[in-house]
């Protein structure tokens, strides 16, 4: 808590932690209380000592206070003018947890940022690829075998070039080749592995 004249000069201070204040706090007493803090904090006291004058508490506002240190401290003041002699009580709450949050909370959004940036870089690299391979490849969804997305070469290979997405990978097939794929993707859902399987198509039976 700050005790400050009708100026907003500090005439005393006291805190229940004095670990909380920086070094050096003590030369507070009789200097303006603007000029204690950071420069982006000083249209803040401003306000407040200005909103002091009301004769009710005013809104909560966050000021940081430089220290040696040089991590500024965070406190969050209000302020009410009291007594005939038009002192003010600035009252202050320690931010530095919340600041630490915040903080923390940066940290992990930067670097989930970063994570999203790599995957993208990534995924436009498997794109490329995916688009440009000269072998067909499908991506079939495992439980209804439909054809989830199709490169180039495999839309060429089955359908001339028609559109197969949407379409199951069995109606590509000749019907002989049905049940040894059907029997390929079991093991390779229960495995995780498969061996190589030649299969016919079901127009060319290539």
């Amino acid at each position: 808590a700050l005790v400050l004249d009708s100026g907003g000069i500090i005439c005393d201070l006291v805190c229940s932690d004095d670990s909380l204040l920086p070094d050096g706090h003590e030369a507070w007493i009789g200097r303006h209380w603007i000029d204690t803090v950071s420069p982006d904090s000083r249209p803040k006291v401003e306000a407040l000592l200005a909103e002091s004058d009301s004769g009710t508490a005013s809104r909560w506002r966050q000021v940081n206070h430089p220290s040696p240190g040089g991590t500024d401290l965070p406190i969050l003041y209000s302020t009410i003018r009291i007594g005939g002699e038009g002192r003010i009580v600035a009252i202050g709450r320690d931010l530095r947890a919340t600041a630490t949050l915040q903080q923390s909370l940066l940290l992990a959004q930067q670097s989930m940022e970063r994570d999203y940036s790599r995957l993208r870089h990534i995924e436009g690299r498997y794109r490329l690829l995916f688009k440009m391979s000269s072998d067909a490849i499908l991506i079939v969804d495992t439980a209804s075998l439909k054809i989830q997305e199709a490169n180039p070469a495999a839309i060429h290979m089955l359908s001339n070039g028609a559109p197969i997405v949407g379409q199951t990978l069995l109606a590509h097939l000749d019907e002989e080749s049905i049940r040894p794929v059907e029997s390929l993707l079991s093991r390779l859902q229960a495995t995780g592995r498969a061996d190589d399987l030649r299969v016919r198509l079901r127009d060319d039976r290539r």
